[in-house]
């Protein structure tokens, strides 16, 4: 079965049956830019029945003073945390030490009629950038941030002379999917 066509029937299948449980894994989930990017990779994830929602980050290594934009790091993990809580209402929300997490960004999506997706994210959503300098107001309550941040309007890029390669990875079942040219 060729890439195209077994990306065709998966795209089906989350069509038909939607996604049963959507994981997120990203060390590096650290800026506005990167929660506004992840809520839109999950708006266009069909839902179905989703019943659970993971997203999992490193702990901030530690900025002293809050930035202005979108790109910049969040200061500490608490308002990330809420920020994303919002953003993401019914989602567990896990930040740990980086150790504990896998190094590769990846979204995992268990379908509902059982397969698994696995989406490889070379440089995760921080290999794009956001065009222009779009302000973020980091002392806002974490609702207001959150809304500001669906609403804001900017456009995005990679970073010239850099790639954002995204590999797919299928099981059935259980088991991995036939991945042939």
């Amino acid at each position: 079965m060729s890439r195209t066509r077994l990306h065709t029937i998966l795209a089906a299948s989350m069509q038909a049956h939607g996604v049963h449980t959507a994981i997120h894994s990203d060390r590096y989930l650290l800026t506005p830019l990167n929660l506004r990017l992840l809520s839109e990779v999950l708006r266009q994830v069909p839902k179905g029945k989703m019943e659970s929602l993971k997203i999992s980050t490193a702990r901030a290594s530690g900025s002293n003073s809050a930035g202005w934009a979108v790109f910049h790091n969040f200061v500490e993990d608490g308002m990330r945390r809420a920020v994303m809580q919002e953003l993401f209402p019914n989602a567990q929300i896990e930040i740990c030490e980086a150790a504990q997490l896998p190094h590769e960004r990846s979204l995992n999506l268990r379908l509902g009629d059982g397969r698994n997706v696995t989406i490889l994210l070379d440089q995760g959503l921080g290999a794009w950038r956001a065009r222009g300098t779009p302000r973020h107001d980091f002392m806002a309550e974490p609702l207001g941030q959150a809304c500001s941040l669906r609403s804001l309007k900017f456009a995005i890029a990679v970073e010239e002379g850099r790639e954002a390669p995204v590999v797919l990875q299928a099981t059935e079942y259980g088991r991995r999917a036939p991945n042939h040219e």
